[in-house]
């Protein structure tokens, strides 16, 4: 788990973007990743390079890349704005990243990468040049979120790099939608869901595994 300042568990909501410090990790086993499908439309985290492109992003950070990002990512928000060039819209700590298949009706249409009617939501839409950090390279945490289809066509992929959430969200996900998982752990030892006392700590990190170990610390 990757780390970007010194923030103990507990803080990093004092600083956005910030990745916690040693938070309480849960790993598991399951063959339905597509049961978180409901969170990962919702919000979720995970660590990226400040300042790297959405392209830099998805491709070489998250995996996902190639064909299915022409063919099933037709829609990509920044912090609410519309994206039509992935290769120069930039994402810094702390930032939302949305992404969709294609929307329905006109509205779906005109918030498409590249839509033939972008022109009717210019104010919206993204206005960003890919710029020189200053500290290339660092770590920090993003904001994500998956609609329509994609929710469940990456959870496996997103499960599998691992993704951190605060724990009364995730604990109000595995009240509300009781996935299925095995061969839980919480910091290296057994642990049954959903759990009668929740870490104290505010955020977690989830990771599906094949075989849970306890993380290195």
């Amino acid at each position: 788990m990757p780390t970007v300042h010194n923030v103990p568990d507990g803080a990093a909501d004092m600083l956005p973007g910030a990745i916690p410090i040693n938070p309480p990790a849960l790993f598991f086993r399951t063959s339905q990743p597509e049961q978180f499908q409901q969170l990962f439309q919702d919000h979720f985290y995970v660590a990226c390079e400040d300042g790297c492109t959405i392209r830099e992003f998805l491709c070489e950070q998250m995996h996902v890349c190639g064909d299915y990002t022409q063919r099933r990512i037709q829609t990509v928000f920044l912090n609410g704005h519309p994206v039509d060039d992935i290769d120069t819209a930039q994402i810094t700590a702390g930032d939302t990243v949305a992404l969709s298949s294609a929307m329905p009706g006109l509205m779906g249409a005109m918030m498409r990468s590249n839509s033939p009617f972008k022109q009717m939501r210019d104010t919206i839409t993204l206005q960003q040049k890919a710029t020189q950090q200053d500290s290339p390279g660092r770590q920090c945490l993003v904001r994500m979120r998956l609609f329509n289809f994609l929710a469940k066509e990456l959870a496996g992929l997103f499960t599998d790099n691992g993704f951190y959430i605060e724990t009364d969200v995730f604990q109000h996900f595995l009240t509300r939608q009781e996935p299925v998982l095995e061969g839980v752990l919480l910091d290296g030892a057994p642990m049954a869901l959903p759990w009668a006392t929740p870490p104290k700590a505010p955020m977690i990190f989830v990771k599906r595994t094949e075989t849970p170990v306890a993380p290195e610390r």
